[in-house]
Parts: C-alpha cells; structure tokens; sequence
C-alpha cells in the first residue's frame, strides 16, 4: 500500500510519499550544504526559490526540491556570467583606457561612448561599443 501524506509542497501540486520523507533535509543541513546563513535558506523558502514544508513548524525540504534549486541557480548563474563577459562597467572601461571613471561617465553622457543605462546613475557598456569608440577617438594622443 502507497501511502501519501496529503499537505501538498509550497508552489507545487507535488506530494510527497514516503519516499520522499526518507530524503528530508533540514534549513540548517541545507546552508551547511550550500555555504549560506540560515536565514538565506528561509529566504528562498519564504519567497518559493526552494520548495519545501513545514512538519511541526519547521521547515523540510527533499533532495528533489534541492535539485531542482540547483539546477535553476545553475542556470541563472551561466547567464549572468556570459552578460558579464560582454558587458562593462565604467570602472572597467577606465581601467582598459587608463582613464578615470568620471571621464568615461562624461564620454558616456556626452554620447561619445555608447553604452546602456541602468537606472540609478549606473551604466555599461558592451565591448563591441568600447572597440568602436576605441577606433574613432585617440586615447593617447598619438602615442
């Protein structure tokens, strides 16, 4: 006989079986697991990152809900590491010229270097821009 416990995981129509109780992990197993606080691991509990249940007022989370956690961070981080490859602050553009921040943010806001604002004051810039802008403006007067 397959028994189902009835109380169906946070964010899912999932339930578990008694499989899945055999594979429970506690908040503090999982930021011992991932290298994070505590409250980080509620953190995604609370805002539905990481799918898990509350037994007696604690939370649980399986090995499934942990895997699949993995594999969408995974996934996000290969994004925002590719992104960050082709994108420039202007801090980095400075340092690739040898010119300070503030002349590149003038370069910027003056239309002399493309580049794509965030909001906030804060900007970047592609490389394929920075190769562009390299091409028509004399860095280094003739050096």
């Amino acid at each position: 006989m397959d028994t189902q416990w009835e109380a169906p995981l946070t964010g899912s129509d999932r339930h578990l079986h008694k499989n899945d109780l055999l594979s429970l992990r506690t908040v503090d197993e999982v930021a011992a697991e991932y290298g994070v606080t505590r409250q980080a691991v509620h953190r995604w509990l609370n805002d539905g990152k990481l799918e898990g249940k509350k037994l007696g007022g604690v939370w649980r989370i399986t090995l499934h809900a942990l895997n699949e956690f993995s594999f969408n961070n995974q996934k996000k981080r290969k994004r925002s590491i590719q992104r960050s490859k082709t994108m420039l602050t202007p801090d980095e553009v400075a340092a690739e010229c040898r010119v300070g921040a503030a002349c590149v943010r003038k370069w910027l806001n003056d239309g002399k270097l493309k580049g794509t604002r965030l909001g906030g004051g804060v900007w970047r810039i592609t490389r394929e821009a920075l190769s562009e802008f390299k091409g028509e403006v004399d860095l280094f007067g003739g050096e």
